[in-house]
């Protein structure tokens, strides 16, 4: 499918205990990586990826889950917590926005991905348009009006950590990019995640 996901993590303890010097863990996380990436349909990586990792970023972000949410053992979860496990979630961004288009929106990068330098806080990364309405006008002339959704890394984020099912998140965005009473909300989020999780 455009757009999957590959997925690595790294137990930091199991990688501790296998003696390994620099070089070989970056040579056994290189090999990992790829045959992720392979899995997923990814290929070699290019700039174009979009990337996430779960470090500790979650327990400053309250826009995502905590890992103590997710449908883990506890221990993974306390490892996730502690940063003694790290995961990195990665698909490609051409093949995303592909995913998109096919969906009906008109997906545009804004910062595309692999852009050099950090992002400012709820910097947007992605626009989604989509036609609303038309109407013919005299002389042959066309209006089309659009609605245009932005998504933040926050967003992009919550789709790669998550591991939200792709059709359900760009349903998602359908919805909110129909219903004119959607601005200023903040972007959708699991109602009674506390149960869906568990």
């Amino acid at each position: 499918m455009r757009g999957d996901r590959a997925l690595l993590v790294t137990d930091i303890y199991g990688c501790s205990a296998q003696g390994w010097t620099d070089a070989e863990f970056a040579e056994q996380l290189e090999g990992k990586s790829s045959a992720a990436r392979r899995r997923a349909g990814l290929g070699p990586r290019p700039p174009s990826d979009v990337c996430a990792t779960s470090l500790d970023s979650v327990s400053r972000d309250p826009q995502r889950v905590p890992f103590a949410a997710y449908p883990l053992h506890p221990v993974a979860c306390a490892r996730l917590i502690g940063d003694l496990a790290v995961f990195t979630v990665e698909t490609s961004g051409p093949a995303l926005a592909t995913s998109l288009c096919s969906a009906g929106f008109e997906a545009r990068w804004v910062r595309p991905p692999g852009a050099v330098g950090d992002l400012a806080p709820g910097e947007v990364v992605m626009e989604l348009s989509v036609i609303t309405g038309s109407q013919l006008l005299p002389g042959g002339l066309r209006a089309e009006a659009t609605s245009t959704l932005q998504v933040r890394r926050s967003a992009l984020d919550q789709y790669l950590t998550e591991l939200v099912d792709q059709d359900t998140w760009i349903k998602e965005l359908r919805r909110m990019i129909a219903d004119p009473s959607a601005q200023g909300r903040p972007w959708p989020t699991y109602r009674g995640e506390d149960r869906v999780w568990r």
